[in-house]
């Protein structure tokens, strides 16, 4: 998982220039941008979090373990939210956001995301597709108000929708919300 985590951020370091916000109106760029400041705020809310769960002593090693995955997704998310590079135009389904971490580091935004019935989920979104290029994949699309848990033999550390989760709803204990 290391070496993976390793290669996925040396690829993205290297391969790829400097971010921008195309095909987006002046009005979606600055929104876009506002995004982005606000999901670094949550994300290092959340590390501030995760930092509280490390210090307890009532926890198994495997429990710990999913923590510190879960701390170093967000502080990747945090420094890749200032290389990604958004493209503001129609996505074929149902997204709103989407990105490909193994093609390119452009996340694509669906006029979607400029009118959210929810403040947070702007912000939500813009660190859920980071996290991607951090190593997470999406086993399940929660319903935004489900709790994140385990997925199978996925464990929720690995789920962007956890971390939407986590900005929509406040942080909590996986499988204990």
């Amino acid at each position: 998982m290391k070496i993976l985590f390793f290669i996925l951020t040396f690829m993205s370091l290297t391969a790829f220039g400097k971010p921008a916000e195309k095909f987006c109106q002046a009005g979606q760029a600055k929104q876009i941008l506002q995004a982005k400041k606000q999901a670094v705020v949550e994300a290092d809310k959340l590390i501030r979090n995760m930092d509280k769960v490390l210090a307890r002593t009532d926890m198994t090693w495997l429990q710990k373990r999913k923590f510190f995955i879960s701390k170093s997704i967000l502080k990747c998310a945090k420094y890749k939210l200032g290389t990604l590079n958004f493209v503001c135009g129609d996505i074929e389904g149902e997204y709103t956001g989407w990105t490909n971490p193994f093609l390119s580091n452009k996340v694509f935004i669906e006029d979607d995301f400029f009118t959210p019935v929810n403040p947070k989920f702007k912000e939500a979104l813009l660190l859920h597709e980071a996290t991607h290029h951090c190593g997470t994949n999406d086993a399940s699309y929660f319903d935004i108000s489900k709790r994140p848990d385990d997925v199978g033999v996925i464990g929720w550390q690995i789920v962007a929708d956890t971390y939407t989760y986590w900005v929509m709803h406040g942080f909590c204990y996986p499988g204990y919300c």
